[in-house]
């Protein structure tokens, strides 16, 4: 398992579990990637699994969309809004509906391709040029 996060507390919660629990030949913990390297990583990827229990939005799993990623995410309100039918949801609290759904993802093709074609279809809703576009209308809008 590849977990990346950036080097702050929870990198070293992470980096003190993985000791404590000695998994270090199962899990390599990496700090902040440059594009390049996230992409070798992404190319090699079977899932993206994003246990967050909060988000801001959620740009990592329409990342992992965008490069054919199936993605299994928290069902928490921002992913279920952003990513809707393209992601496998579980209890971000729950060891055993994580590993279910891992395991779901895995070992059932239809389920796997069903995620990567909604996929597909969910992160061409987004764009910066979109974005950019309608900030600069609120801009407009205000002055």
């Amino acid at each position: 398992m590849i977990l990346v996060c950036p080097r702050d507390v929870f990198w070293q919660k992470l980096n003190d579990q993985i000791k404590t629990r000695n998994l270090k030949s199962k899990v390599a913990l990496f700090g902040y990637l440059d594009p390049k390297e996230l992409t070798k990583l992404f190319k090699k990827a079977s899932a993206y699994i994003s246990p967050s229990l909060s988000e801001g939005f959620g740009i990592p799993g329409l990342n992992a969309m965008a490069s054919n990623i199936p993605l299994i995410c928290s069902d928490i309100p921002t992913f279920s809004e952003i990513y809707g039918d393209a992601s496998l949801y579980f209890d971000p609290v729950s060891a055993k509906d994580i590993a279910e759904k891992i395991k779901k993802l895995l070992t059932n093709t239809k389920t796997r391709s069903d995620l990567v074609k909604n996929g597909r279809e969910q992160v061409k809703k987004y764009s910066w040029q979109k974005m950019a576009q309608q900030t600069l209308q609120i801009y407009e809008s205000c002055v």
